[in-house]
């Protein structure tokens, strides 16, 4: 302008954020043709007080006149990000020539959303897993992008830093605004591929010659870092929100663009004190790609047909995959309670730690309560479900004596009509369940009604990729090798109310007054109370058996005879050679130990029946009576601590496990966490349960 002190840009690289802009400023500012400013993404649009002080005081200060180049060049992704195509029209003129670089957006969006977790930006300080940015990310989509019956959210309450993955409407927008022929849209991904093959298209479109004397081997941000711990955030978010240049400057104005450079240094180099190098690659999750996918399909449909390139392909993406419900359920149940689940795992491990046991009975109420809030979420999920008759959890959530690891237990009830309709939504539901809770296999979470009588000879088909085809229906479902006979059994047992009514009754009419599958009920769903009422009928026959004193007498003495018998037993029934059996580690301190002890709560039910029992209910019984409570505690902590000692180690407390494991590799894992010999621990704490046993049998038989 003609008696002005400034020169307007006349080539501005608008963005897009995270997608190689400070790579390209640092390689084109080397050209003896191009000017750049002498800080990248010099502050003007975004800023109320400079937005004040008016556009030709922005110029001034970042372009004098005494600038003699052919090219004035502006690289700020802050105006893709702030400002339309017609604003930079008006500002820069009709003439400007304009630079647009877009990167698959979903990987655009995880690297912003890397760099913002840097900042604190992207949680509160609830955050666990702070090390695991694929974690991390999962809950933050998870929690930005889907509503709560799964469907993508309105598009103006996302996240603005993911709308800069809408290369579509923007690239439009200046095509409209400047005309093809002064567009360059640069694809990030061949851009970084080969850095010079690009810079030279640049020069071309900018009309100058290419310079002989430019380094492309340039890198100029590593975004591969990640934080450690909350105070780290805390301290990014101090240095980058209170240091940062633009925040002193939109703060207190003004700053030379040399002090802006010297701060720039200070608190990136500083904030590396409070990052690490992350050393895995980062892989967002399958789930977590498709749901992004769900978003972005349009958009990239629509690019691809602008552009004239196939962007599904350059990106490898795949729009046409489809994400099953429930995988999606279980994606945004797992992300809505892992911080919970692992907050309550975390407690298991402190306690299991601890010479006493307070706290641990009330992590595993926690535990219990997170665990039924999680199942009827999904149920919620399934209109099937309400055709059951009655929903219910047996075992240890329902006794309240989850561990560490413990499998669930869920067995919905319905009418043999409705099985084909049913049935499959049984199967998806544990898949679901086995998903959110981490587990190896969905034989972790299975039903009571395999005990029932069999009802058909369907023979299950499992797939070499791991999947069941029930009757045409492909249902996700790993299971270990050994799990086919309990799956045949999953499959063709009746489901129907009269099946477990029939199933109780027998027990009963068998006199196997002490299976505590029997007593033990926590409902989850029922359709009509004559479900219930039938339920306690049977329960009423239970505890009203006739000659109960002789027969309590009975199993008691039978309780000390076989715990005596149990005590003698050497340590070394576990081994094989020089491996440890995990199937007969779990029936010498689990299940053994644990079917005494429900043995002798249930005699203390039938004792006490008037006393203060509930319906279908172990719980009182186990944590109401002082010596059973300890020593189901002990007892408990113990599984806990061969539990996490096996998870960390990959393998599960499992009867149905055919692995074994090296002593050396057990003993090694065991004393890292508990900083004693396995052997030693567990011959200890044996004893001590089955000491505590006999004295509350001895007790016992002086009440009868």
């Amino acid at each position: 302008m003609k008696g002005c002190d400034f020169i307007k840009p006349n080539v501005l690289c608008v963005g897009f954020a995270k997608c190689g802009t400070t790579t390209l400023y640092d390689i084109l500012k080397q050209h003896p043709d191009i000017y750049l400013s002498k800080i990248k993404e010099p502050i003007y649009y975004g800023n109320v007080k400079f937005l004040k002080k008016g556009f030709n005081w922005y110029l001034k200060r970042y372009y004098p006149k005494s600038i003699n180049k052919r090219i004035i060049m502006e690289i700020n992704p802050v105006i893709g990000k702030y400002v339309s195509a017609d604003k930079i029209k008006s500002d820069y003129g009709v003439n400007a020539k304009i630079i647009i670089i877009i990167r698959n957006p979903i990987k655009r969006l995880f690297s912003n959303f890397k760099m913002n977790l840097i900042k604190g930006d992207c949680f509160d300080n609830k955050i666990d897993n702070l090390g695991d940015c694929s974690v991390l990310f999962d809950k933050w989509v998870s929690e930005n992008f889907l509503n709560n019956k799964l469907q993508i959210i309105d598009d103006n309450i996302i996240p603005k830093f993911c709308k800069s993955g809408d290369y579509y409407n923007k690239i439009l927008d200046y095509y409209n605004n400047f005309g093809k022929n002064n567009v360059k849209v640069i694809v990030f991904e061949d851009f970084i591929q080969n850095l010079q093959k690009t810079c030279e298209e640049i020069y071309t479109f900018l009309g100058i010659e290419k310079s002989d004397y430019i380094n492309y081997k340039i890198h100029s941000n590593d975004g591969n870092r990640i934080v450690k711990n909350r105070f780290q955030i805390t301290m990014n978010r101090f240095f980058i929100n209170n240091i940062w240049p633009n925040f002193i400057i939109k703060r207190f104005g003004f700053i030379s663009d040399r002090f802006s450079s010297l701060l720039n240094y200070l608190v990136w180099n500083v904030s590396k004190l409070f990052t690490k190098k992350n050393n895995k690659h980062d892989q967002i999750s399958i789930t977590c790609t498709r749901v992004l996918q769900m978003y972005y399909k349009s958009m990239i449909y629509k690019l691809s047909d602008l552009l004239n390139i196939d962007f599904n392909k350059k990106w490898n993406i795949n729009s046409n995959l489809s994400i099953s419900k429930e995988d999606l359920i279980a994606f945004y149940l797992k992300n809505k309670y892992n911080s919970q689940l692992d907050n309550i795992r975390h407690k298991y491990v402190m306690y299991s730690k601890r010479k006493t046991n307070n706290g641990l009975l009330n992590n595993m109420y926690n535990n219990k309560k997170i665990v039924i809030t999680i199942i009827k979420d999904i149920l919620s999920y399934y209109d099937e479900t309400k055709l059951c008759d009655i929903i219910f959890l047996n075992g240890s959530f329902s006794r309240c004596t989850p561990t560490y690891s413990s499998d669930i237990d869920i067995s919905l009830v319905y009418d043999d009509l409705y099985r084909d309709k049913i049935f499959p939504v049984e199967l998806k539901i544990n898949y679901i369940i086995s998903k959110i809770m981490n587990f190896r296999g969905c034989d972790r979470v299975h039903t009571m009604m395999v005990y029932t009588d069999k009802i058909s000879n369907y023979k299950v088909s499992v797939r070499t990729d791991e999947t069941i085809n029930y009757k045409g229906d492909i249902i996700s479902y790993y299971c270990r090798n050994n799990y086919n006979d309990l799956l045949n059994d999953t499959f063709n047992t009746g489901r129907s109310f009269n099946c477990l009514n029939s199933y109780l009754c027998d027990t009963i009419d068998n006199k196997n007054y002490f299976n505590e599958w029997l007593h033990n009920f926590e409902i989850l769903y029922y359709k009509d109370s004559s479900f219930i009422d039938a339920l306690k009928n049977n329960y009423k026959k239970v505890i009203s058996i006739s000659d109960k004193n002789n027969i309590i007498k009975k199993e008691l003495n039978n309780l000390i005879i076989s715990i005596n018998k149990q005590m003698s037993f050497s340590i070394d029934e576990i081994f094989i050679n020089d491996c440890i059996s995990i199937s007969k580690l779990k029936k010498r301190y689990k299940t053994n130990i644990l079917d005494k002890l429900y043995k002798i709560v249930l005699i203390i039910n039938y004792i006490n029946c008037n006393q203060y029992l509930d319906f279908y209910s172990l719980v009182n019984s186990i944590y109401k009576t002082d010596g059973i409570r300890k020593t189901m505690l002990l007892e408990l902590k113990i599984v806990s601590r061969l539990q996490i000692v096996l998870d960390r180690l990959g393998y599960d407390l499992s009867s149905h496990s055919t692995d074994i494991i090296k002593k050396q590799t057990f003993e090694k894992e065991y004393y890292n966490i508990y900083k004693i010999n396995y052997k030693n621990d567990l011959i200890k704490q044996e004893r001590k349960i089955y000491e505590k046993m006999i004295n509350v049998l001895n007790e016992l038989k002086e009440e009868v």
